[in-house]
């Protein structure tokens, strides 16, 4: 993956998000003030060993592939060399490029995919991140805190002229499970490691001039409270007002890389029957002690 950095802005609450592009590719770092659970929990530890979920296809790249791959504290993405990501029998992905998850035992929650996408959560094992050199940049073992994981989306990027101008009806195709990114003001040392549940809504316009715009809802709650979090361009982040990449633009180009407000980062995606794929990373704060949890989500738009 070539890249070229490019400082895009410096979001508020200690998040910095660089953006990179080149050759056709987008990539970056996104590092937050998040601090994994290590220490004692009396929440039952998850079973998070054993690999979870299933594709209804292979998914197909083309010229475009792309991944999104969010690390606990950070993100990647950028256009994907199929040849070096090759997916898994059950579906899953365990190795981008300079990214791998490896080890004795590993597992991946929350498989899920068809022909024009491939999400998961890495759950067990240890992900590790390369230099250029091939030799070891950084790693972690991901059972040994209680709310580290890593998840990625893989998808084809979306093309002008990939579908046709107008209104899509946008389904969700696939989320992974929520977890827990921030304890906010730490009042509570047994907040539940994982979402319980998550659900979410999208739409889509492509408007004639080539542009678009789109809307994503997305409610999680962990057994106690219980938030939407809704992005659209130009809109602030739910809880940062200050935070994000806002223009006051209420389009965009979909062949964009980065549209984000600090608390979505959306790609559009294409699918190979001219489906519109919106592929978010979010994180939802929800109540106002300052919890949060994140997670991803793709859906379909035709």
């Amino acid at each position: 993956m070539t890249l070229v950095n490019k400082t895009l802005v410096s979001i508020a609450m200690g998040l910095a998000l660089t953006a990179c592009g080149g050759s056709g590719s987008d990539g970056g770092t996104w590092s937050a003030p998040q601090t994994p659970n290590t220490g004692s929990n009396s929440q039952e530890q998850t079973d998070r060993s054993n690999s979870s979920g299933t594709v209804t296809a292979a998914f197909v790249p083309t010229a475009t592939a792309s991944m999104m791959l969010i690390p606990f504290n950070g993100f990647t993405l950028g256009k994907m060399d199929a040849n070096r990501a090759v997916q898994n029998n059950d579906g899953s992905y365990t190795k981008f490029e300079n990214y791998e998850l490896t080890g004795d035992k590993i597992a991946v929650k929350d498989i899920a995919g068809n022909q024009n996408f491939a999400l998961g959560r890495w759950s067990y094992g240890t992900a590790k991140q390369y230099k250029s050199d091939g030799t070891l940049s950084s790693q972690d073992v991901l059972q040994k805190s209680q709310n580290l994981y890593w998840t990625y989306a893989v998808y084809n990027a979306y093309t002008q002229g990939a579908t046709s101008v107008g209104k899509k009806t946008c389904e969700v195709s696939a989320f992974t499970k929520p977890y827990l990114t921030n304890w906010g003001d730490g009042s509570s040392s047994t907040l539940p490691n994982l979402a319980t549940s998550t659900a979410g809504t999208a739409e889509f316009e492509l408007l004639a001039d080539g542009k678009a715009t789109f809307k994503i809802s997305i409610t999680t709650t962990n057994g106690r409270s219980t938030n939407t979090a809704t992005y659209s361009p130009g809109q602030k982040a739910d809880f940062a007002t200050n935070s994000g990449i806002i223009t006051g633009a209420t389009t965009i180009d979909p062949t964009s890389s980065i549209n984000s407000n600090g608390q979505f980062l959306v790609q559009v995606g294409q699918g190979l029957n001219k489906e519109v794929l919106l592929i978010a990373s979010y994180t939802n704060q929800l109540s106002a002690k300052g919890e949060r949890y994140s997670g991803q989500a793709v859906f379909t738009c035709k």
